[in-house]
């Protein structure tokens, strides 16, 4: 056809847009908008600018951008073609209504209610001024102005809007339409949050009658209501009598136990409660992640259509070999970046020295190391498949994109709530799973912590011998001040991006210029305390820098993340564009799009380039004057295979074979 037919014939364009529908379907989105964009340059040379079948290819395309989670371009698009709508066709109410309420839709998503109000409001009217009381359009912008004065938290205006949209449904739609069971889920949300307990149970039980009846027995919509089940105040009872009956039993009978092993907290036991304690909780961890696993696996139908899921999703890549450190993860920033992580973690961090020096033998922490690198293998493989999992059972219906939740962090409890919501206490374990890893980590924070203070800061200024009673003591006071200021410092932590990326950024952040100062003395035996000390301010700046222009800029930053969709989701209808407002590019946006995994090199890295300079600029040590026993020959560690001669210029004059002989002697005469 494209050979037969003329360049100028709109035929060929209208059949490039038909293609592209059809894989918009199958969601290949890629070909869509190919043949989308084809069909626009077909409109484009052959169509004046104020054309309706213009106005269809910007729609088109919109939707293809929207559904690939470029909402900036999708934005674009669907501007194109209101502004064709209200300049060449006034008329057209029931596109202009269309559009109005798409544009409410993005301010509803952005949580720009009353904006929201206003447009949603616009297309109403225009719909009951040109269309019959009981046309289904009219139910859906009743039931968008309902959704948004429920986020604004004005419930009686929100529950008349749902009510006249049910009124509708239920003269014009089948008893079991979706469209029914989504106004009597959003009805009895309502009554949920006015308190009609009784009233919102009804609902939500027709609701979920519906759902079960058209949808799969393992679809998301059909698991949970979205009004909590437990709707009964008796409930509320039950469960503050139960959590009574738990604490007394603990508070009596284990606590005592715990007590006497010295194991109940950091303040009580120190060092020796942190170590018990962090077994305990990496037990209680690995419950709760086999736990999620082996059920979500159940669910799923095991292996092979969990990960056929996850493929056609995209979100198995092993061949992303980007060198561009702006990509959020490829093979290299996985690879070096982890690695400087990990090396931060248990080479240089204060809590793994201390467990460190708890071994009687240098060989046992050795081997304490290598089987807790086995065991923490087995953790972060064991989170990448639950993600694999979480995406495939979501795979058509995102909580996220939904407005199930709130926020990304929240999907694991989400899905642990879903799928063992018919299994009595597995969900109390997965929450104790969260719990350990927070308080193992912070356990060990606290202790090392309080010991840093003490030896490093506290002695100095109190001249003079502790005893080992009153050094406790004050590890005890520092262990609670520090434990405040952590809580404290959770409501900065809360306007953070997700938890796992502002963890693993502002770790980076900062344990890295650490890290780079060992390195400075490590293996640059001439660099002194004026390098390291400039050096090490360096490294905390440029990082923390960009790690505080990233979170400034987010919104300026394109979006990598892969589409989510929710196809089979039961959403107030008629909401379907997301897209943030114009903002100014901000010049430095390049440096603040590096990915977070590059924070630790490029803070090691800026440590020892000018900690070097300036040590060489302000009288660098002496070769004599190091301490043999203090550095690591460069050249005995990776470049054992060169000449001699180069290897004893790399020492850079530190006399390290007689060092090592010496050595050698001596644990020859022990």
């Amino acid at each position: 056809m494209e050979k037969s037919v003329a360049p100028d014939n709109n035929n060929l364009a209208h059949s490039y847009n038909h293609i592209g529908g059809v894989y918009m379907n199958i969601r290949e989105y890629s070909k869509a908008l190919s043949s989308h964009e084809k069909a626009l340059k077909f409109y484009e040379k052959n169509l004046p600018p104020n054309h309706p079948d213009l106005t269809t290819c910007y729609n088109n395309i919109g939707s293809v951008f929207y559904s690939m989670g470029q909402y900036s371009k999708a934005r674009s698009s669907y501007e194109k073609a209101l502004e064709i709508l209200e300049t060449a066709n006034p008329s057209n109410h029931n596109d202009l209504a269309t559009c109005y309420n798409n544009i409410g839709a993005m301010y509803y998503h952005t949580g720009n209610y009353s904006e929201a109000l206003l447009f949603y409001e616009k297309a109403l009217k225009m719909i009951e001024k040109f269309l019959p009381p009981n046309h289904n359009n009219l139910a859906h912008s009743y039931n968008n102005i309902g959704g948004v004065y429920m986020n604004m938290r004005e419930y009686s205006k929100a529950l008349l809007f749902h009510e006249k949209a049910l009124n509708i449904y239920e003269n014009t739609l089948p008893a079991n339409h979706p469209d029914l069971a989504t106004c009597y889920n959003n009805i009895g949300s309502m009554c949920y949050s006015m308190g009609e307990y009784s009233k919102a149970l009804s609902f939500c039980e027709k609701a979920l009658e519906i759902r079960e009846k058209t949808l799969p027995p393992n679809h998301p919509s059909s698991a949970s209501p979205v009004v909590p089940q437990n709707t009964n105040k008796n409930n509320t009872y039950l469960l503050a009598a139960s959590w009574t009956i738990a604490v007394t039993v603990a508070a009596l009978v284990f606590m005592p136990k715990f007590r006497e092993l010295n194991c109940t907290s950091a303040y009580e036991g120190g060092m020796k409660a942190v170590i018990w304690t962090d077994v305990l909780q990496a037990l209680v961890m690995l419950v709760g992640l086999l736990s999620a696993i082996i059920q979500g696996l159940i669910v799923l139908g095991g292996f092979g259509p969990t990960f056929s899921i996850a493929s056609k999703g995209g979100r198995i890549q092993f061949d992303n070999i980007s060198i561009d450190p702006r990509v959020r993860h490829t093979v290299w920033s996985l690879l070096i970046g982890s690695t400087f992580n990990g090396l931060s973690i248990y080479g240089f961090n204060q809590t793994q020295i201390q467990r460190y020096m708890c071994v009687r033998t240098t060989r046992g922490a050795a081997q304490a190391l290598f089987i807790n690198a086995v065991g923490s293998a087995f953790i972060i493989l064991s989170s990448c498949l639950i993600g694999i999992i979480i995406y495939a059972y979501y795979a058509d219906c995102d909580p996220y994109t939904a407005k199930f939740i709130s926020a990304i962090d929240q999907i694991f409890p989400y899905f642990v709530m879903e799928v063992f919501s018919n299994i009595p206490g597995l969900p109390g374990v997965f929450l104790a799973c969260i719990f350990s890893g927070s308080l193992s980590t912070i356990s060990s924070g606290l202790n090392s912590l309080a010991a840093v203070i003490i030896e490093d800061v506290y002695k100095g200024l109190m001249r003079g011998q502790l005893s080992d009673e009153r050094q406790g003591f004050i590890s005890k006071i520092f262990s609670i001040i520090l434990g405040a200021v952590v809580m404290l410092l959770t409501y900065v932590v809360s306007h953070l991006e997700p938890i796992l990326n502002a963890a693993t950024s502002l770790f980076g952040a900062l344990q890295g210029p650490i890290m780079g100062v060992f390195f400075l003395g490590f293996f640059f035996p001439r660099a002194n305390h004026r390098g390291c000390l400039v050096g090490f301010v360096s490294g905390v700046a440029l990082p923390l820098w960009m790690l505080v222009g990233s979170q400034i800029t987010k919104n300026q930053r394109k979006s990598e993340r892969l589409p989510l969709f929710t196809t089979n989701c039961a959403l107030p209808i008629n909401e379907t564009i997301t897209f943030s407002s114009p903002v100014r590019s901000d010049p430095l946006l390049d440096l603040y799009s590096v990915s977070y995994l590059w924070y630790s090199p490029i803070a090691v890295s800026t440590v020892l380039l000018v900690g070097l300079i300036v040590s060489y600029l302000t009288r660098p040590l002496k070769p004599h004057a190091v301490d043999p026993k203090l550095i690591i020959p460069i050249d005995d560690v990776f470049c054992c295979y060169l000449p001699k001669s180069v290897r004893h210029w790399l020492r850079c004059g530190v006399d390290h074979e007689n060092y090592l002989n010496e050595r050698v002697c001596t644990e020859f005469i022990e």
